[in-house]
Order: C-alpha cells, then sequence, then structure tokens
C-alpha cells in the first residue's frame, strides 16, 4: 500500500510541475534572472544542451578569443 501512494504522490508531482520551454539561453547554465553564468575566466558555461548552431553570440566570441589566445 506504501508504494501504491509514493508512486501517486510522484504523478501528481509531475502533474503540476512546470514545463521546460527552451529559451534563448538553452545551451547554457542560466541563473534566476535568466542570465548566462559565466565561469571565473569569462567563459560562459555550457550545457548539455549547447550546440554551436544555437549558441549565444557574445559567448561564442569570447570562446574562440580564448581559444586563439592559448595557441599563441
Amino acid at each position: 500500500m506504501r508504494t501504491f501512494q509514493l508512486v501517486a504522490l510522484c504523478a501528481l508531482a509531475l502533474a503540476f510541475a512546470p514545463a521546460v520551454q527552451a529559451g534563448p539561453n538553452d545551451g547554457y547554465l542560466v541563473d534566476k534572472d535568466g542570465k548566462i553564468i559565466k565561469s571565473a575566466n569569462g567563459l560562459c558555461v555550457r550545457s548539455t544542451r549547447w550546440n554551436e548552431s544555437s549558441a549565444d553570440r557574445a559567448c561564442l566570441d569570447t570562446w574562440r578569443g580564448m581559444k586563439t589566445a592559448t595557441r599563441k
């Protein structure tokens, strides 16, 4: 009986959970205000959903600049 109650409670919680929607910063970790979180060296922190075709232009330019600077 306890297992059934747990399953029912989980199903109820999932039913009322907010839907996940893709936003403009979908490929990055964001703070509560929706701003992209940056690492200590100024690079945007990517999520597992990141891909180059939908990358934030400023983050991509910063990453490319950092990548070029380390090669010199």
